[in-house]
């Protein structure tokens, strides 16, 4: 059964793999985390005036904790626990041993509880400043009525404006590689002026298949007959079938 998905559609599957395959090359190349301990000498002292007790703190301190509690895990350390808690549904004895296998990193579980309820506390301004945001996004409430629209409709009005936006940059990338300043299309080509052409034979070259078969395209014609035109609107229609 032939394909029947359009062009712009094989090209943007074509732009979310070359995203997948560049992610996939990143983390293979990513530098393994090494594990880094600092040590940080707090200055304790009091108010001259009302005699409060007034502590310093290094930018990089995830705690204000001192004594037996002065061991903190860096905000690298927090963010990953927090994503194999909270992602990938991990308890947090089991993110201890996973800290200690592999990391050799001391941590109990009620250490971690209270660094990922820290972090959860600082990210509150962000989260609700996003969830301002969606509720006050027309995708959200598309008609008349403002009924919210399920997860999973909404979920592919995502998927898909995502997928449009990269096939419009991939689009106008490869125009600009191919020297492309103005699109024309087949569908703009005044047929009436000539109707000699064979409108056939050039709608089928602006599909691109040609390609697929190593063919070659020669235009021969005296000047004014539309050649710049319909080479152009070949070019793009090869671009749209996602050649380069």
């Amino acid at each position: 059964m032939p394909d029947q998905r359009s062009p712009d559609s094989t090209v943007a599957r074509k732009e979310v793999d070359a995203v997948r395959e560049r992610a996939e090359r990143a983390e293979r190349e990513r530098p393994v985390p090494r594990v880094v301990v600092r040590a940080f000498h707090v200055r304790i002292g009091r108010c001259r005036g009302c005699g409060r007790r007034v502590q310093g703190r290094h930018a990089l301190q995830t705690s204000d904790a001192l004594g037996a509690a002065a061991a903190q895990l860096g905000p690298q350390a927090v963010a990953f626990a927090v994503i194999l808690n909270k992602q990938l549904g991990l308890s947090y004895g089991k993110i201890a041993t996973l800290f200690q296998q592999q990391y050799r990193l001391t941590v109990t579980r009620g250490g971690l509880v209270q660094a990922v309820h820290r972090a959860a506390r600082h990210a509150q301004p962000t989260y609700a400043a996003l969830c301002t945001t969606v509720r006050g996004s027309p995708m959200v409430s598309p008609d008349d009525t403002g009924a919210p629209l399920p997860h999973l409709e909404f979920l592919e009005l995502l998927v898909e404006d995502e997928l449009a936006r990269r096939a419009d940059r991939l689009f106008a990338r490869r125009l600009k590689q191919a020297g492309i300043v103005t699109v024309k299309t087949l569908a703009d080509f005044e047929w009436a002026f000539n109707p000699k052409l064979p409108k056939t034979t050039l709608v089928a070259l602006a599909s691109a298949r040609f390609v697929q078969t190593h063919a070659g395209v020669l235009l021969i014609g005296p000047p004014g007959v539309g050649k710049s035109h319909i080479a152009t609107a070949i070019a793009v229609g090869a671009i749209r079938a996602g050649r380069r």
